[in-house]
């Protein structure tokens, strides 16, 4: 499988690459390969400030303070596509914290009131609004802690993350059961 990176540039051009190593049988010899590709991005009036990609590379979403959602699917490299954009906090909250959950199927989203919201995809029923065939829905709104979520940290194995807010409170949580 290849490596994946994503990232942007001092330009604020979105850029992804594939690393691809190949090691032959014979000599023991590793080639490398790396490829790069734009990813169509206009710099709006806020600015992203967290960039998350999946393992495997074929999601990439790029998330502002306000709580603006640019997903990306990436799934053909030579043609990435904007997916869908969406509000993670829609109010008065401020995007605060933002993990993948084990697997890269699920958002999780910390805000500035203390709440956590996951997000995953389900199939769209409007290819205009969805060119890719999915949506981002809001699953779980899980119960707010009481002060802004600064932190997320996620299990490596299951369900499980842990919340940390600015006082220093830690929530432990397990997502299906909410």
């Amino acid at each position: 499988q290849d490596e994946v990176i994503a990232g942007r540039k001092e330009d604020g051009q979105l850029i992804f690459s594939t690393v691809t190593r190949k090691q032959n049988l014979v000599t023991g010899k590793v080639s490398v390969r790396l490829r790069k590709f734009a990813v169509p991005f206009e710099p709006g009036p806020e600015q992203p400030d967290r960039l998350l990609l999946t393992s495997r590379g074929d999601q990439l979403f790029l998330a502002c303070a306000g709580g603006t959602l640019l997903r990306y699917d990436l799934r053909n490299p030579e043609a990435p596509l904007l997916a869908e954009t969406l509000d993670l906090c829609p109010g008065e909250a401020t995007l605060t914290a933002l993990e993948l959950m084990f697997g890269d199927q699920s958002l999780v989203a910390g805000d500035s009131l203390g709440g956590a919201t996951s997000w995953f995809r389900l199939p769209g029923q409007d290819p205009t609004l969805h060119p890719d065939g999915y949506r981002m829905v809001a699953a779980h709104r899980l119960e707010p802690q009481g002060t802004g979520v600064r932190a997320i940290g996620i299990s490596p194995r299951g369900k499980t993350f842990a919340t940390g807010d600015a006082r220093g409170g830690v929530w432990l949580r397990h997502l299906t059961s909410e």
